[in-house]
């Protein structure tokens, strides 16, 4: 039946797994958009 077609250990893990993936995505975009900054603001001192 549909019981045995869904299977909520596996959907969770996998779900559990997207969010982690989605969440070190968004912490890498976030670094790298500090990095960004950080180079654009030591490049705005050294113009000084």
């Amino acid at each position: 039946g549909e019981s045995s077609y869904r299977q909520p250990k596996v959907e969770d893990k996998q779900s559990k797994v997207e969010d982690d993936f989605s969440q070190t995505k968004i912490e890498m975009e976030g670094k790298v958009r500090t990095k960004a900054r950080t180079k654009a603001f030591v490049a705005k001192s050294a113009t000084k």
